[in-house]
């Protein structure tokens, strides 16, 4: 063998990874052009790149793909990858459907389409590739928040359209009844309320006859917003102040019918990544939203209510990052809003035997955010006991967003200092301490012998708010004048697929007279719900089932039972069970739950462990009078309830009453309050059980229209009704109006990939479109009116919609030029955005002056300039602040703070037919930079655009 021989197979060897890097690209090399096409991110974005085209399949850059999705792009001699953050989302590598030319990596389209997930149209003759559904991609997830953050712009800017309650002189009667029967069959119990709204309150009187017979009687009244007096109630009700009771006499407040009111806004803080978009939930609703300073830190002022304030904060890395968080803000009932004042009184006779009359002086003053503080007096005389007076004062303040702190002292009654720490969703901890004055005979505010209490609690989930399992443990330790008592509870919930396991443990120690007792016990309560294939037994199936035990460590089993529940939305629930206890023996129980449409029936039979059978059956319902004067049931019972009726028709000539030719609409569902409610065969709708004066919120389903072509009268409104009435609404449904028209560049060419935006002037209805290939723009089903054409924030023109007719509308795009300065700053957007500073302030530059800034500046206005990393990652270069300049405009106060700002090209857009005049130096709102800024570029940018 010659001596070339080894040299020859060594060689063969290097170059057998040749072929194999090349396969499927240079062996069809010979069919390979280049070809200049659009890149589309669905209706998102596009660019025009150029690609290699072999036959069928495009050959992509890679960079390019990336630059339009969102990701980051690696570029190695070895590999080229799109990167979420840090994270690699695809690794393209020298194999079949990857190559590498001087420029980067090229990838297949059908290969790329399998690496991302999503499918990839290549259309030659419209020189278009496509990625369908890119949803996954940075790009579109910061689009699809963007349109969320309009929304709540759009929000911000509109009041709902709320109408008042009317306040007849006398309308309305309702009549509540509950029947209960004696296992002897003989009723033992009547229960019976009659209602009607008098001067726009609500008159009711109630008879309770259960072997004594008691009646009660009232008239309350409520009004909406500030005012002097907000709440009246005269006759029977509950005393104001921190510890009602029942009395009969007259309570006048100014504070709002309920407490579930906007009290202001609370600080969020936290820190992420520099430059990241932050956004702000409150019970899933987006209340703010910011971008992070330069060190990655924010802090949102989110509004809040009383009660739970679950707030959840999600931020979005310049690449497609993403991290959640959640915590609560628990705000107490006692907290009103910074300087506001409150006040309640109330007097009258007891309505039972502890005193003979009451009284309660109540006043409370928010000194600040979180903070406030209340005080009064409660009173009582006493037929032969000593009167009582206990004048209080208390404060409710937050230490932190996640710390509470309270205290009140009652004199001649206790003294109590509480604290709440709730560091998220899932943990919360309560300690209170209470001590008792105990020289007071037959106390009403206090439970005689008792000295002090100490109580604590805590409630964790291990998992997150939204985990299965949760852990409790509460203590109290009490002591008094015959002992003390010390108790400890553990109670525990797991979940195993349709299994849920509630384990419980107890510990009771008491000492009287020197005596200790400890008692111990221990339960567990296992449940079984039903699922959709069912369990495959019999009639148990699809059955709730419920086991308890509980036992004592030292004297076993105590008590057991087993239950199984077959609930049925229609007709109601029925639910078989037995209970054995140790002493007492075996009880079987049936109870039931029959829908009779307009009323309810309760009923119950137990066979005791002596044989004997109890049964108490229960009847109960509502009728009320209908306007058109009929009689209709109901089975929602208690309070002054209220309901809205009316029909909804198709009103043709658009006059707003329905004439005898014209047709109703059936089949039309309405959002009404929580509750959907779809009008029947004539058009017609109804719903009660809703608290008065209360607004309820309404809403039509367009969906449900008998044709596209159709608009609501009312799309979206509220209504406030008095008690014990229906308040009619007829809602209209009228032609509306399309726009078929043409979107246009300033030269006149078509302008396709256009998003434009149809805003009725004067209300908050929106619509949003894309202009097609032609730069062609259609919309159907517009309300009739003036509509307001913009697109990217910039005004280009208005459409007058007639109602039943087609309106051609020619929309041309502003003019561009090059100039512009780009200002970094953070907005907040929220309750609060008017009074909130960005914090950049940028004016604007005459163009003479911004071609000198440039030149002085050492920078090329015409580059877009990019560093890369050590890690190969290609970013925007972060801006380099040059030295304070100041700018020769003529306009007063025109320093652009050098912090933060460069001057880069962009588009100018100027209102062709008016000029837009920007003041000489203003801060930019929330609303600006939601408008101005653009959605696929990074870091944020906000171009101050320049008059030409």
């Amino acid at each position: 063998m010659s001596s070339r021989a080894p040299s020859a197979l060594l060689w063969a060897i290097l170059a057998l990874p040749c072929p194999l890097v090349a396969q499927g690209y240079a062996a069809a090399s010979a069919g390979v052009e280049e070809a200049v096409v659009a890149l589309e991110l669905s209706r998102l974005d596009e660019r025009i790149i150029t690609v290699d085209r072999d036959g069928g399949v495009a050959w992509i850059p890679l960079r390019e793909v990336a630059a339009l999705t969102g990701y980051k792009y690696r570029d190695t001699p070895t590999a080229g990858a799109l990167l979420r953050g840090s994270d690699e989302v695809a690794v393209f590598t020298a194999a079949a459907g990857t190559h590498r030319d001087p420029t980067g990596w090229l990838v297949r389209s059908d290969s790329l389409a399998e690496r991302l997930g999503f499918d990839i149209a290549v259309d030659w003759e419209e020189l278009r590739i496509v990625l369908l559904d890119p949803g996954s991609t940075p790009a579109a997830q910061r689009v699809a928040r963007e349109r969320r953050q309009r929304e709540l712009l759009r929000q911000a800017a509109t009041a709902p359209l709320t109408a008042r309650a009317a306040r007849p002189l006398l309308d309305g009667l309702a009549l509540e009844y509950g029947v209960g029967m004696s296992p002897s069959g003989s009723v033992d119990r009547v229960l019976t309320t009659v209602g009607t709204s008098v001067l726009g309150g609500g008159l009711s009187l109630q008879l309770d006859h259960a072997g004594a017979t008691r009646v009660d009687g009232s008239w309350t009244s409520s009004w909406t917003g500030d005012r002097v007096v907000s709440q009246v109630r005269l006759g029977d009700g509950i005393a104001s102040g921190p510890r009602p009771r029942s009395l009969r006499g007259v309570t006048v407040s100014n504070s709002p019918l309920t407490r579930f009111e906007d009290l202001g806004a609370l600080p969020v803080t936290g820190q992420v990544g520099a430059g990241w978009e932050v956004e702000a939930y409150r019970g899933g609703r987006l209340v703010a939203v910011q971008q992070a300073d330069a060190l990655g830190r924010y802090r949102f002022d989110v509004p809040v209510r009383i009660g739970e304030n679950p707030v959840s904060v999600v931020a979005y890395g310049p690449s497609g990052e993403r991290r959640e968080s959640s915590r609560p803000l628990t705000i107490d009932e006692d907290v009103t809003r910074p300087g506001r004042f409150e006040y309640a009184i109330s007097a009258g006779e007891c309505r039972s035997a502890e005193c003979h009359a009451t009284g309660n002086l109540d006043g409370r003053f928010g000194v600040a955010p979180g903070w406030t503080v209340r005080g009064g007096y409660d009173g009582f005389t006493r037929d032969t006991l000593p009167d009582l007076h206990h004048p209080y004062a208390g404060f409710t303040g937050r230490l932190a967003n996640q710390l509470w702190l309270d205290g009140e002292l009652v004199v001649d009654a206790s003294r109590q200092v509480g604290l709440r720490y709730e560091p998220s969703a899932s943990l919360t901890v309560r300690t209170e301490y209470f001590r008792f004055d105990e020289g007071v005979r037959q106390p009403i505010l206090t439970i005689a012998g008792r000295g002090s209490q100490f109580t604590s609690s805590a409630f964790w989930r291990p998992g997150g708010v939204y985990g299965s399992t949760s852990l409790e443990l509460s203590t109290d330790y009490v002591t008094g004048s015959a002992g003390t008592i010390t108790s400890a509870r553990f109670t525990a919930g797991l979940n195993a697929g349709p299994f849920r396991l509630l384990p419980s443990a107890r510990i009771l120690t008491t000492e009287m007279a020197g005596v200790s007792t400890v008692t111990r016990s221990v339960g567990i309560t296992a449940m079984r719900f039903p699922t959709m294939r069912g369990s495959g037994i019999p009639l148990l199936g699809r059955a709730i089932l419920r086991a308890t035990a509980e036992a004592d460590p030292t004297a076993g089993f105590q008590t057991a039972g087993l239950f199984a529940a077959w609930p049925a939305s229609r007709t109601g629930q029925f639910e078989v069970g037995a209970t054995w206890n140790r002493n007492a023996g075996t009880s079987l129980t049936v109870r039931s739950m029959i829908s009779l449409g307009g009323a309810r029936l309760f009923g119950s039979v137990t066979r005791r462990p002596d044989g004997s059978v109890e049964s108490n059956p229960y009847l109960q319902g509502m009728l009320y009078l209908d306007p058109s004067g009929g009689v209709r049931s109901s089975p929602e019972i208690g309070g002054d309830r209220a309901g809205v009726t009316g029909i909804v028709w198709v009103d043709t000539d658009g006059d707003g009453v329905m004439d005898p030719d014209e047709e109703p609409a059936p089949g039309v569902r309405l959002e009404i309050g929580a509750r959907s409610v779809i009008t029947d065969r004539e058009g017609r709708y109804e719903t009660f059980g809703f608290a008065p004066y209360l607004p309820i919120r309404m809403s039509i389903d367009s969906m449900s229209f008998p044709s596209p072509l159709l608009v609501a009268s009312l799309p979206d409104s509220g209504i406030a009704v008095a008690p014990f009435r229906l308040e009619r609404i007829n809602l209209a449904l009228t032609p509306g109006g399309v726009v078929d028209g043409i979107v246009r560049h300033d030269d006149g060419s078509p302008a396709p990939g256009i998003e434009v935006t149809l805003c009725r002037i004067g209300t908050s209805d929106c619509r949003t479109m894309r202009s097609y290939a032609d730069g062609a723009i259609y919309e159907l089903g517009l309300r009739p009116g003036r509509w307001r054409a913009s697109t990217d924030g910039a005004p280009i023109g208005t459409v007058e919609v007639r109602a039943g007719q087609s309106s051609r509308a020619e929309l041309r795009l502003p003019r561009r030029q090059m100039v512009a300065v780009e200002t970094w700053q953070r907005p907040l957007i929220g309750d609060d955005a008017a009074a909130a500073p960005t914090a950049v302030v940028a004016s604007p530059v005459p163009v003479d002056t911004v071609a000198v800034r440039v030149a002085e500046a050492g920078m090329d206005a015409a580059a877009a300039p990019t560093t890369a990393r050590d890690d190969g990652i290609m970013d925007a270069a972060p801006p380099s602040p040059p030295e304070p300049v100041r700018t020769e405009s003529t306009t007063p106060e025109a320093d652009v703070p050098a912090e933060g700002t460069r001057i880069v090209d962009a588009p100018v857009l100027p209102t062709p037919t008016q000029e837009r005049p920007v003041p000489p130096t203003r801060e930019l709102r929330g609303r600006e930079w939601l408008d101005r800024r653009d959605p696929f570029d990074r870091p944020r940018r906000v171009w101050n655009y320049l008059e030409p």
